[in-house]
């Protein structure tokens, strides 16, 4: 009796020992890509200071613009396969079934491929042809976005499958901190070597170095590619991959909708100058959004490997993951929110006095990120658990409430109005989901993390 009593007591233990070291490791791999993020985000400040210095305002805010809708058709062009490849990647090697796992790739692969073609030819047709009512420079411009939309996809395509391998770091050294390097590197030869460089120069920079960028990633992808399967036949499930791939599409496309919305309404109504400013603001309080996104990126391998515990009415080791990478997202955006109240006007100077003005609008955008983030991974959470539904619902209703704030308060405030608009939505968005999961799972993503219980789906019973 002694004997077994002290082996449970043992094996108790070990189980807490490995949870603890698990938990921590994650954690470590979370600020690791923090960090990670941070420096990028350093070079991604260092290149926007360049481009506002090497260009006038009006070709800034035309660049602003162009990649605006470059990010929104990039996401509608990957169909969500880079988080469906986290997800059934992931699921497959896990449950050791390489051929799937493979599938779903050689599936990611052929699937966007075939969608972006269609779509850079779709918009070189409009462009060429005339049908939108734009300048000389921007028609240029267009174009050179259509041939960067090929690269970009397949660089988050390739982004997703690193991410599924947990090799969340090195994809985004590879994926951001290679492509800062290379385009201060150009931009800063098109400022010393030209006057008030046009817009697209600048594209072109972003075309050739995303091409470079492309040929590292597909090369390390393909040294990472598990032995196993590489030699399994691929095996398909295109119902389910569809399935899920559209319903992340809704998820996603709502997602960067939310996050640009603001920019798309002041290309339309704001000034060429109000537009460069609250330019300035977004890219900046979107290095936040990175930050926290990393932190997010790193849990989701780890939640996806717990879904079956999940499934199962086992819901504690979820239930820490979830409760670590909220905290983490907060702390992380409490630093940025004091950071930035203490430096942003003499860090803004570095724009030029032009942009000195982005100060208020940024500090109520982190603010609203700051918001967002006592509730946690949220959205996250809800699309890693097949929530695809609530998940658009909760994202489409904020998109409504920024369109209308945007509209209301833009013509009056300006980027102020802009940015309480955006920040009101990122905070509804993740209220909303951290709500439906609470709901219906038991879970709490949020950094108030009530107690733990044991849940089924439904059905609850405490556990001893």
């Amino acid at each position: 009796m002694h004997r077994e009593t002290g082996r449970i007591f043992k094996a108790h233990i070990v189980t807490k020992s490995k949870k603890s070291m698990s938990s921590g490791q994650e954690q470590k791999k979370a600020w690791l890509n923090t960090i990670v993020k941070v420096f990028n985000a350093g070079l991604s400040f260092l290149l926007y200071i360049l481009m506002a210095r090497a260009m006038t305002p009006e070709a800034f805010a035309d660049v602003i613009l162009i990649l605006t809708w470059l990010a929104v058709t990039t996401v509608f062009c990957c169909l969500s396969m880079p988080i469906t490849i986290v997800r059934f990647v992931t699921e497959n090697l896990t449950l050791g079934r390489y051929s799937h796992a493979a599938g779903v790739l050689k599936f990611a692969f052929i699937s966007v491929f075939a969608c972006t073609c269609a779509v850079s030819c779709g918009f070189t047709f409009i462009i060429m042809t005339g049908m939108l009512p734009i300048n000389k420079a921007m028609s240029e411009s267009g174009l050179i976005g259509c041939g960067l939309l090929i690269p970009n996809v397949i660089i988050l395509i390739l982004n997703g499958y690193l991410q599924s391998q947990k090799r969340v770091v090195s994809a985004e050294i590879i994926g951001n901190s290679f492509r800062s390097f290379l385009m201060i590197a150009g931009i800063g030869i098109l400022w010393m070597t030209i006057n008030n460089a046009t817009t697209p120069l600048v594209m072109l920079v972003y075309l050739i170095v995303s091409c470079i960028i492309f040929v590292i990633n597909f090369t390390y992808s393909i040294s990472v590619w598990p032995k196993k399967m590489h030699i399994s036949k691929a095996e398909y499930e295109y119902r389910i991959w569809f399935r899920f791939s559209f319903g992340f599409m809704g998820v996603m496309l709502a997602t960067i909708i939310n996050e640009r919305v603001d920019i798309i309404i002041m290309g339309m109504i704001a000034p060429a100058s109000e537009i460069a400013q609250y330019g300035v603001a977004t890219r900046i309080s979107q290095t936040l959004t990175m930050a926290t996104g990393a932190v997010a990126s790193v849990m989701a391998p780890h939640f996806v490997e717990y879904l079956p515990e999940l499934r199962n009415g086992r819901i504690q080791e979820i239930g820490f993951l979830l409760k670590n990478t909220a905290r983490t997202m907060l702390y992380i955006c409490l630093i940025a929110l004091a950071g930035f109240l203490l430096l942003a006007p003499k860090f803004l100077l570095l724009f030029g006095h032009l942009y000195t003005d982005a100060y208020s609008p940024l500090i109520i955008l982190i603010a609203g990120q700051t918001a967002a983030a006592l509730f946690g991974p949220a959205i996250v959470a809800a699309t890693l658990l097949d929530e695809l539904k609530p998940a658009v619902t909760c994202l489409t209703a904020a998109i409504v409430i920024n369109i209308i704030l945007n509209i209301l308060l833009v013509p009056r405030f300006g980027a102020n109005g802009a940015g309480i608009a955006t920040a009101s939505a990122a905070a509804l968005a993740s209220g909303l989901a951290w709500i439906w999961i609470k709901k219906r799972y038991q879970l709490d993503t949020s950094v108030m993390s009530i107690r733990l219980k044991k849940h089924n789906f439904g059905e609850e019973d405490a556990e001893p």
